[in-house]
């Protein structure tokens, strides 16, 4: 949320299990932030991660994962990424 609210063109898309998604709306909707934000349930050590993002955030999570787990939550992340040239988008 604090991600949106620094930057409000943005939007973001929530991966989590889905058991807590509604939470998660709840919270989005009470701080206003519900239509910026796309939830998808999944389990990340079974499911693929949604495509399409320019920013991976990978929260708390990796604090209780193996090492095997986080590789492929990685490799996971990695891949839902959008390529592209970062010269191309004045960042360098």
């Amino acid at each position: 949320m604090a991600f949106l609210r620094a930057c409000p063109a943005a939007t973001a898309t929530l991966f989590d299990l889905p058991e807590v998604l509604p939470l998660a709306r709840q919270r989005l909707v009470a701080a206003g932030l519900a239509s910026k934000v796309r939830l998808v349930g999944g389990d990340f050590l079974a499911d693929p991660l949604p495509a399409g993002a320019d920013l991976a955030w990978v929260s708390a999570i990796v604090h209780q994962n193996s090492r095997d787990q986080n590789r492929r939550l990685f490799a996971s992340a990695f891949a839902a990424l959008t390529p592209g040239d970062a010269s191309q988008s004045g960042t360098s």
